[in-house]
């Protein structure tokens, strides 16, 4: 029996993904009207590891407390029952009405849900009769890699099903552990000549972008095909010999305008309706990684690399949602690196307005039977190293250090 309500309940995640993916073959899905309140609303459709989820709650009086926290659940039930894990610090909600933002769910986020999971689901689906559904979103987590999942607000600390513990719920909304697309980066241009250690004046690098299954090829294919409706962010950050990880902005396309941290032009080419490419210009006042660990003087040429950690997409809509605390009341706003601030006025002049990511993918996931981080990146993926830039020619195969000299000479820039 238990296996049968397993197999329906997965049947019926599927064609909700399908339902959820119509609208990406089309025009963007407008965002959803304010919650009324002692309701929520999660606007984000699917969200990655690290990926950001947008959402919105109003809450009433019987709701505010000094120490509320917001929960991953497995249900959309108004308790929180062990098995949901607080994603947010405690926070005050005193005279608070709106608490909106972006949050985003971290490695150790998905981690503590999927042991909490492991811990509880049997107790309390059969506490509940199967209504917490904390057996089947294990198990579509662990075996698809994703589930439907939802946020909670809730100033009680989790109780066993039958108990009380009052909060809201919003969503469902899809959580992918594993990674969603497959980044390759491919250097467009070989320079002839550049000193050893220096960086040329001018570098191409190609990112080519593919989902790893129908959903997330659909979701990059319509955002690339309708990029006046969605800003599209890809982010990544790199590793060298001074700073351990940095996260980078690596391209931002609008309708408006593109930026990047990392080239001095980037632009959105190449997209079918399963990938998209990203075609830059290296910024020249952008300091390249490390090479120790990828100089080859017998070849004479090195290779410089762009070690990365983690590349993340972000769809976000083109317009900002606004919200209006009730009167004589205030907002806690969240964001993705989980700080928050509270607005300083009350009612209509406490409006705060934010932006709606829709959709997050990236290439890095995490394995639930060993609960390590992996990535789909090209060319090694093992590693996690990829040569975004281009390889060059060493001037000199001589190099000579102060502290001890070689046969070698040192070419100067």
């Amino acid at each position: 029996m238990d296996g049968l309500r397993s197999y329906k309940a997965v049947v019926a995640a599927v064609v909700l993904a399908l339902v959820l993916l119509a609208p990406l073959l089309g025009q963007m899905a407008k965002a959803a009207a304010y919650p009324q309140p002692g309701t929520g609303i999660v606007y984000t459709k699917v969200v990655s590891v690290n990926g950001v989820v947008t959402f919105d709650f109003n809450i009433t009086p019987a709701y505010q407390g000094a120490a509320a926290h917001i929960y991953l659940s497995a249900n959309g039930l108004p308790n929180v029952y062990f098995g949901d894990v607080a994603i947010t610090p405690a926070f005050s909600t005193t005279n608070v009405t709106a608490i909106v933002g972006n949050l985003s769910i971290t490695l150790t986020d998905v981690v503590n849900f999927l042991n909490a999971l492991k811990g509880n689901a049997s107790t309390e689906d059969a506490a509940s009769n199967g209504a917490t559904l904390e057996s089947v979103v294990y198990h579509n987590l662990t075996t698809q890699g994703w589930a439907f999942v939802y946020l909670k607000y809730s100033t009680s600390a989790p109780v066993q099903y039958g108990g009380t513990a009052p909060a809201i719920a919003a969503g469902p909304f899809m959580l992918a552990i594993g990674p969603s697309m497959n980044v390759t980066i491919k250097p467009v241009n070989n320079l002839s000549v550049a000193p050893l250690l220096c960086p040329p004046t001018s570098r191409w690098a190609f990112l080519n972008i593919t989902g790893i299954n129908a959903y997330a090829s659909g979701v990059i294919g319509s955002t690339a095909s309708n990029v006046a409706n969605y800003n599209l962010t890809l982010l990544g950050s790199f590793v060298n010999s001074t700073v351990s990880t940095k996260p980078l902005t690596i391209a931002f396309i609008s309708k408006l305008a593109n930026h990047s941290q990392v080239f001095s032009s980037v632009e959105l080419v190449n997209h079918t309706s399963t990938s998209m490419g990203i075609n830059g210009t290296l910024s020249p006042t952008f300091a390249p990684p490390a090479l120790t660990n990828s100089v080859h003087f017998s070849s004479g040429v090195v290779t410089s690399y762009f070690n990365i950690s983690n590349f993340s997409l972000k769809v976000v809509y083109n317009k900002p949602i606004t919200v209006v605390p009730a009167n004589g009341t205030t907002y806690v706003e969240f964001f993705p690196n989980g700080t928050y601030v509270y607005g300083t006025t009350t009612g209509a002049k406490a409006a705060v307005s934010f932006y709606v990511v829709n959709y997050t993918l990236t290439n890095y996931g995490i394995n639930p039977s060993t609960s390590e981080p992996y990535g789909l990146f090209t060319p090694s993926p093992a590693a996690g190293t990829l040569n975004i830039f281009p390889s060059f020619n060493v001037t000199s195969e001589t190099l000579l250090w102060p502290a001890r000299p070689t046969s070698l000479t040192q070419a100067t820039c």
